[in-house]
């Protein structure tokens, strides 16, 4: 790697580390190559940006430089000569979508102009679960923020929710190409490209758009910015394996703006003309900007569906993913990309969770409800909170985002038999009763009926120990702050998921309606 001065231009840089490597003065390099001292001293000191092509090459030989080496060294002397002294063409976003209603983002918008006015900030991750809207305020705060890099704004999309990730080798070649190094001195290997990706950034402030991360395998090689140049990365992953980046978690937007979002659809009247049915129909959202998006864009597809009516059905949380479709968007599928690339152990927890009634749980619960012994279930919770599939909220509890939460009911049921879902709602049934006791103060239960006596008993955890029961029994309906389908769709051994995917039933009865 090069060591030299970070303020000397990137050829110099190279042939000073180089020559010193080699234990050659500037004299013997000049014997070696037929050049003058007083050539190479000015090359050195960045008096002249680079050397002609044959001089490059004598000096690539007297230097013994090879493989990697060399190739970085011959690109390194090609951007010199081609260097003009304009900034990188800020052709920013070319391959990102532009961003006109950005809603409800003002405050993180303020935060990333703090940030990039700042020379230390290097790198910036913004995180948070599917459809929360990552790209969206990256993409506008880009526009933004490139008044403050005056060498321009390098943005690429790796993919990293799609099929096929964008390789970090094949990355680094589009950036280095957008840097202006021509296609056939580009080096072949990814630490070669990496290393001559962050030469040239020493001499620019840059910002540098990561959408669409994987993970830090993916992100790493491309962190060149230099001082003074900031990357910005967006992922589902908190990326919580690159030390020294400032993060920033989104999270679903204010009733407020999210009903702003939906006017953005269906135009500014929705707000005056059906208030409470906006403010319910986003709530049934959970404010997530994807879903309101989907919602406003099938309402406005569909003239004969009142807001009031596409509310109200959402209201049933057995179509409610179903409904959320419009033409090829569907929220079910943000969610499905983040749970077929969980491991095996963090997609049965993330499933079974969606057993679990209320707003929230601990590890405690978690475990009994997933049937993950106690000094395990920690990893697979850490799992799901880094990839953005969980909150952790404050007191070492957890909490599922309400649309999360369904489509990990639907998941168990596709996937988990009757029996199995029958052992965790005993499995629930048993904590919630030995909850009840400890709070209560009563003596232990013994013997074989203790399941059977915490059915009978109303438990001051919102009565949830007798009411599984009656979920499962298919009686009354659940109390309050207890949604059905979570828990329904979980405990009723006769449940069936033809009713929830589009096709099913219930899917074809509700998609009739709106």
């Amino acid at each position: 790697m090069l060591k030299a001065d970070e303020t000397m231009p990137a050829f110099g840089q190279a042939l000073l580390g180089h020559r010193r490597a080699a234990g050659l003065s500037q004299a013997d390099l000049a014997r070696a190559t037929g050049m003058s001292v007083r050539a190479l001293r000015e090359l050195e000191r960045g008096r002249a940006k680079s050397a002609q092509q044959r001089s490059v090459a004598l000096l690539a030989e007297a230097l013994a430089l090879s493989g990697g080496e060399r190739e970085l060294f011959l690109a390194l002397a090609e951007q010199g000569r081609r260097r003009r002294n304009r900034p990188v063409d800020p052709a920013v976003l070319h391959s990102l979508p532009l961003v006109t209603d950005l809603v409800g983002r003002e405050r993180e918008l303020r935060e990333l102009n703090e940030l990039s006015a700042r020379s230390s900030t290097g790198v910036v991750v913004v995180t948070g679960p599917p459809g929360v809207g990552k790209t969206a305020l990256a993409v506008a705060a880009a526009h933004q923020l490139v008044r403050n890099f005056p060498d321009g704004c390098l943005a690429i999309d790796l993919n990293g929710v799609g099929d096929r990730p964008v390789a970090p080798r094949e990355a680094l070649r589009r950036l280095l190409v957008a840097l202006e190094v021509p296609g056939d001195r580009v080096p072949e290997g990814e630490d070669e490209r990496a290393e001559l990706f962050g030469v040239l950034l020493r001499e620019r402030r840059v910002l540098v758009l990561l959408d669409n991360a994987l993970d830090e395998a993916q992100v790493r090689p491309l962190l060149g910015a230099g001082p003074g140049g900031m990357t910005l990365v967006t992922c589902r992953r908190a990326l919580s394996g690159l030390t020294a980046a400032h993060r920033m978690t989104l999270v679903p937007l204010t009733p407020a703006s999210a009903v702003e979002v939906l006017a953005s659809a269906l135009g500014e009247d929705v707000r005056r003309t059906a208030p409470e049915a906006a403010l319910e129909l986003v709530s049934c959202c959970g404010n997530l900007p994807l879903a309101v998006r989907i919602a406003g864009n099938r309402l406005a597809t569909r003239p004969h569906c009142s807001l009031a009516h596409f509310a109200e059905q959402l209201r049933d949380e057995e179509v409610r993913l179903n409904s959320l479709s419009a033409g090829d968007r569907q929220v079910r599928s943000a969610f499905e990309v983040s749970y077929r690339r969980l491991s095996p152990s963090a997609r049965r927890v993330f499933r079974r969770l969606a057993a679990i009634p209320g707003d929230g749980f601990d590890a405690e619960l978690a475990a009994a409800a997933t049937g993950v012994p106690p000094s395990q279930v920690g990893a697979p919770l850490d799992e799901l909170v880094e990839v953005s599939l969980l909150y952790r909220v404050p007191e070492g509890r957890f909490r599922f985002h309400e649309l999360i939460r369904l489509y990990a009911a639907e998941v168990l049921v596709d996937v988990e038999p009757v029996r199995t879902r029958e052992e965790l709602r005993d499995a629930l049934l048993a904590q919630f009763g030995q909850r009840d006791r400890d709070e209560s103060g009563a003596a232990p239960d013994t013997g074989a009926g203790t399941i059977g006596d915490d059915r009978g008993r109303a438990l001051p955890h919102v009565g949830r120990g007798m009411e599984l029961t009656r979920l499962c029994r298919g009686g009354a309906n659940p109390v309050a702050g207890v949604p059905e389908a979570r828990t329904r769709a979980v405990l009723s051994p006769a449940r069936s998921a033809d009713t929830r995917r589009p096709g099913g039933a219930g899917g074809v009865a509700g998609l009739l309606s709106c």
